[in-house]
């Protein structure tokens, strides 16, 4: 551990798993300004005090960051790619941090393959804002392929004008849940606020012969 840096794991370099792989970023404070990729695998980054994981062989089958941190810290300004597969960023900050917990400026990105949708699941469990700022990525243009998911929660959620969220796909959508479910009714945690900014983008379209999306902003205040 360097003085100064707590425990922070940083990546400026390139991480790829192989096919069905796993990559796995855990720490006191986690940032990439690199690249990291798992196709049809997953790409986790996760900050807290500490973890859980269970596996079933070789697949990781439940992940949770189960206590908080002073320091918890997520940053991508790099690229995740996780295409047919799940990109999952998570942090849990100790009761009163105010900092960004979980900050998105890069490019993050789960393409669907054929029948097997992407998701992107970016999530706080304790104090502090996620903000996003750069593109979220689930749309696929294929012919005859359906959008994947991206679910953002968090107690204090921003979305930056940079942001551009995108599940649209050729036979139809996939959805979009911002701070909660459909009228805050569902599993999800719900946000106490949600700010959109001017200029943020989310795309939900059926692009050629399909339904466009679900997309969902809630917050109880």
């Amino acid at each position: 551990q360097v003085p100064g840096f707590n425990g922070e794991i940083i990546n400026q370099g390139y991480i790829i798993a192989a096919t069905h792989g796993l990559v796995a970023l855990v720490g006191g404070a986690v940032t990439n300004d690199g690249l990291i990729e798992a196709h049809m695998g997953q790409v986790i980054l996760a900050s807290g005090g500490a973890v859980t994981m269970s596996f079933a062989g070789n697949e990781l089958v439940n992940f949770a960051v189960t206590a908080p941190s002073s320091n918890a810290k997520v940053t991508n300004n790099g690229s995740l790619i996780a295409d047919a597969g799940r990109v999952m960023v998570t942090a849990k900050a100790a009761s009163g941090v105010l900092d960004n917990v979980i900050y998105m400026g890069g490019y993050v990105q789960a393409k669907s393959v054929g029948l097997v949708n992407g998701e992107l699941v970016l999530g706080s469990s304790g104090s502090g804002v996620v903000r996003i700022a750069g593109k979220l990525n689930a749309s696929v243009k294929g012919a005859g392929e359906k959008g994947g998911n991206i679910t953002i929660t968090g107690k204090y959620i921003l979305l930056d004008s940079t942001t551009e969220l995108d599940v649209s796909g050729d036979v139809g959508a996939g959805h979009v849940l911002v701070g909660g479910n459909y009228q805050g009714k569902g599993p999800l945690m719900n946000a106490t606020r949600v700010t959109m900014m001017y200029g943020a983008k989310i795309y939900a379209d059926g692009l050629t012969n399909g339904n466009g999306g679900e997309v969902v902003l809630w917050s109880d205040e």
